[in-house]
Order: C-alpha cells, then sequence, then structure tokens
C-alpha cells in the first residue's frame, strides 16, 4: 500500500496486490443533500471505474441460442 499516491487529493491510497492495482482518492464536500440538512449528520458517496486494457481474462463471445441476440443484448430496429 503506497499512501498519498495521488498528491492533488484530500486522501489517497495505490494498493497493489499481484498485478493488480487500485487508486482509491478521497474528497472532503461541506454540503449535504437539502433532506439531511440540519440534522447533524454526513453524506458519503462513492464512484468506482474500471480500464479493461489488457483485460484481466480471455474474452470469448457469448453463445446465442438460434442465432437470436441473449438477454444482455439490447436490440434497436
Amino acid at each position: 500500500m503506497t499512501p498519498d499516491f495521488i498528491t492533488s487529493a484530500e486522501g489517497s491510497v495505490l494498493i497493489e496486490i499481484g498485478n493488480t492495482r487500485v487508486i482509491c482518492t478521497a474528497t472532503v464536500d461541506d454540503g449535504v443533500p437539502s433532506f439531511i440538512k440540519g440534522q447533524g449528520k454526513g453524506w458519503v458517496t462513492g464512484e468506482y471505474g474500471m480500464l479493461r486494457e489488457p483485460p484481466s481474462s480471455a474474452r470469448r463471445a457469448r453463445p446465442r441460442a438460434g442465432g437470436l441476440p441473449d438477454a444482455r443484448s439490447k436490440f434497436s430496429g
């Protein structure tokens, strides 16, 4: 683990395990959504993004029944 990996973020760490690398960053915002204001509570949100090059494993096309798109496909015609 390498703390303070991204110098422009309030907090960050690079985590390396084998060939896998993950960068986590944290930023601070004093605001909260309007439905929480005045309650003395905080708000945490999270986002993530993944790079897919190179892929983590060999990819194969998903099989299709009878040549029709599977449930994960979108058809626009």
